[in-house]
């Protein structure tokens, strides 16, 4: 009987496991089958473009899927650093999802993939690509780019004066247009020099992008490996209008700021224009020179008739006026006719030196050239940069001088670093021979000077625009520099050239036509050179917003190894020409302004204006100009 009753347990237990098996096999069936019914689609039909400064809404709906598990979802991109984002990276069946572009974009544009899964079964999935844009057809056409800085110069490895000029052709859609010049398939041509050497190479290629602020990225491909990082040179950018831009360079071996202008022009110059230069001979030892080019003959000669110069040499002044009937010309030369990208040669000689002295220029328009010396080399020669504006019509002519100006100057000290001279300034010319005004002037030496000052000025009675202006500051125990303008036509503001001997210290800039008191409010693009007192530049270039009533500043900066720092500030909300306040760049590298710095600010007028850091932690001077948006709805 116990035999019988272990028989039959076994044959119960055997048809127990054989129906749980079943059970099994017949789940196992019902899973897959419901697997593979599951399946997920976009509920709209997403954007195929949008803009850095947009978003896309994107929703999709799985079906057969009786748990609700939902829908997964995934963004990628060839540009690994930053496809952008997605608001969620799981939503339910049917739910919107925000897809939010990055911020910055190698070029103009990018392809971006988002998979919405099932997420009961990721083998059911669909994608869909977007195509991001930045604005870069806001910047299209030749363009003219100068820059002064500092970099590693190629054949001592040390770090020095450093200038650039050049021409390149943007595509507007974030590329270079290349072209057939001369034989030669390129997109512009560009020429450098430092303490060693100059050089003209072509542009080969490059990219650039715009984004929603304004702010972006521009890089320039070169035939010369040892230009920038294997032949590239990277820079900064913010977005000023259709014609202009700020730039930065920073791209590892150089650090130099400056400006992007539309070409307009390419005609060769003639009469007079007026200029001035800074930078360095050889040695590193600093130079600013400035004057009036009479082009005055046929086939761009300079006979010297109506040209004039200075010149400030380590502290040595020397002056090479318009000559007498007879006389030796001060400086004279040529000026030879524009290549087909508007590249023209000076070849001149001065009173100041026996050495030739040899520019190359790109011309802007018919009254702006940027220019860059091309004649040092084996140990001798100069190395400088500067700008030349066109007198048109009023070559010769000028008589008189008068009005209220705000100046904005870079140049060296006693240090021989590039812009280890920073200053700013204003000045009223009364047409009777007199002026005051208030500067801020500052060495990485460690002198500053912030004052009042009276002065009397001469005109140049042959004409050529050179006014002579020495000054006294209030405070007697301040050394007086003494400023020489040189006056320019068509509207153009005067250019400067500061010298100070007692302080060996020299620069050059822009003497603004001052307007009303009027407020700093609303959107502006600036730029910022920085110069600590070991050597080291900084230089920056972004956006900020500045409120008159509340007396703040907001915005960001982008610069070597940074992107986007924040920005912020205050300063008195009473109008004034000159007002002071703080700058603060609390990013953590402290890679600019160094924590808090204090500045005072210079208004040209609602549109325009520096400021001037004025605590000597280090020297600062910085341009604004009030920024076009790039589109209706961008900050």
């Amino acid at each position: 009987m116990a035999a019988g009753r272990r028989t039959i347990s076994l044959l119960l237990m055997a048809l127990w496991i054989a129906i749980l098996a079943g059970c099994g096999s017949n789940s196992t069936s019902s899973n897959t089958s419901q697997s593979s019914s599951v399946s997920v689609a976009f509920q709209a039909t997403p954007p195929k473009s949008i803009t850095v400064a947009g978003e896309a809404t994107l929703s999709a709906v799985v079906t057969n899927d009786p748990f609700n598990y939902g829908v997964d979802w995934s963004v990628s991109c060839a540009n690994v650093g930053d496809c952008g984002s997605l608001s969620t990276t799981h939503s339910s069946s049917g739910a919107a999802v925000n897809y939010f572009p990055p911020a910055t974009l190698p070029a103009n544009s990018e392809s971006v993939n988002i998979v919405a899964f099932a997420a009961a079964d990721h083998t059911k999935n669909v994608l869909t690509e977007i195509s991001v844009t930045g604005f870069a057809s806001l910047l299209s056409g030749p363009f003219v780019f100068h820059a002064r800085g500092t970099n590693i110069d190629e054949l001592t490895g040390v770090m020095g004066p450093y200038q650039i000029a050049g021409v390149i052709n943007l595509d507007g859609n974030g590329g270079v247009h290349l072209a057939s010049v001369n034989g030669k398939t390129i997109g512009g041509e560009q020429t450098y020099s430092d303490s060693s050497i100059f050089s003209t190479t072509s542009v080969t290629g490059g990219s650039y992008f715009i984004g929603a602020d304004g702010r972006g990225t521009l890089t320039i491909n070169t035939g010369d490996a040892s230009i920038g990082l294997g032949g590239t040179e990277s820079f900064s950018i913010v977005f000023i209008s259709g014609s202009e831009a700020l730039i930065t360079q920073s791209d590892g071996t150089a650090s130099a700021t400056g400006t992007l202008d539309h070409q307009s022009s390419t005609s060769a110059p003639t009469g007079g224009y007026a200029f001035v230069v800074t930078g360095n001979d050889s040695t590193a030892v600093p130079v600013a020179f400035g004057g009036v080019m009479n082009i005055d003959q046929t086939n761009g000669g300079i006979s010297g008739s109506g040209s004039v110069a200075d010149e400030d040499y380590n502290g040595a002044v020397q002056n090479c006026p318009a000559p007498a009937p007879g006389g030796q010309p001060g400086i004279s030369g040529s000026v030879s006719s524009p290549d087909a990208l508007g590249l023209v040669v000076f070849n001149l000689s001065a009173c100041f030196t026996a050495n030739p002295i040899q520019f190359t220029g790109y011309v802007v328009d018919a009254t702006h050239i940027q220019m860059v010396e091309t004649d040092i080399g084996a140990g001798v020669g100069f190395a400088t940069g500067g700008t030349a504006i066109g007198q048109g019509s009023g070559t010769g002519k000028f008589s008189n001088f008068s009005g209220s100006f705000v100046l904005g100057i870079l140049g060296s000290d006693v240090t021989g670093f590039a812009n280890s001279l920073t200053a700013a300034a204003t000045l009223v010319a009364d047409a009777h021979g007199n002026v005051t005004g208030t500067a801020d002037e500052f060495l990485v030496s460690g002198y500053a000077i912030s004052d009042g000052f009276t002065g009397t000025y001469s005109v140049d009675p042959a004409g050529t625009g050179r006014v002579d202006i020495p000054i006294a500051f209030s405070n007697p125990s301040n050394p007086s520099p003494e400023y020489i303008f040189y006056q320019t036509g068509s509207g153009n503001s005067p250019l400067a050239l500061d010298i100070d001997t007692s302080l060996v210290a020299e620069g050059v800039g822009t003497a603004y036509s001052q307007g009303s008191k009027t407020q700093l409010n609303g959107e502006y693009g600036v730029e910022l050179t920085q110069m600590a007192n070991y050597g080291i530049e900084t230089d920056l270039t972004g956006q900020m917003t500045t409120s008159q009533s509340a007396g703040t500043v907001a915005g960001y900066l982008d610069g070597p190894g940074i992107f986007a720092a924040q920005l912020t500030g205050a300063f008195v909300t009473t109008p004034a020409i000159r007002f002071g306040g703080t700058l603060l760049d609390p990013d953590a590298s402290g890679t600019s302004l160094q924590g808090t710095a204090s500045v005072e600010y210079y208004l040209i007028d609602q549109n325009h204006g520096f400021f001037v850091e004025n605590d000597l932690i280090q020297v600062s001077l910085g341009y604004f100009a009030t920024r076009t948006p790039v589109c209706p709805t961008c900050p």
